[in-house]
C-alpha cells in the first residue's frame, strides 16, 4: 500500500536497502523477513 501511495519514497528506501526500484514479490519478502513492522491502535473509550 505505501509502495502505491509514496512511490518515490518507497523507491528511495528499497534503492537505499540494496533492492531494484521495483522489486518482484520474492524479493520484497526476503526484505521484509529484515525489517519489524508495529500497529499502534488506540483503545476504545480511553482517554490520555
Amino acid at each position: 500500500m505505501r509502495l502505491i501511495r509514496h512511490p518515490l519514497m518507497m523507491r528511495a528506501v528499497l534503492k537505499f536497502e540494496g533492492l531494484p526500484a521495483r522489486p518482484d514479490r520474492s524479493q520484497l519478502e526476503e526484505y521484509a523477513k529484515k525489517i519489524a513492522l508495529v500497529e499502534i491502535r488506540p483503545l476504545k473509550n480511553e482517554l490520555i
